[in-house]
């Protein structure tokens, strides 16, 4: 797999990262599970709009949940 090399120090094979900021702040400093729920929420969205959305056997919920938040709640 060929990477650029501005990233050849910090891809880890099998684990979720990013790049860290110039400073050294902010996310991407230790790989982590970061956006991997909103990506499942796409997924199931996208299966959802096929009729194939029960067939993944889970339901975002939360922030990424597919209905409005009740009323009152942000």
């Amino acid at each position: 797999m060929n990477q650029p090399s501005h990233d050849a120090g910090l891809f880890e094979a099998g684990r979720c990262g990013g790049t860290p900021t110039s400073d050294g702040t902010g996310p991407g400093r230790e790989p982590g599970l970061q956006g991997t729920e909103m990506w499942l929420a796409i997924v199931w969205l996208l299966a959802d709009v096929l009729g194939l959305a029960d067939v993944l056997g889970y339901r975002p919920r939360g922030i990424h949940r597919p209905e409005p938040a009740p009323a009152g709640k942000a």
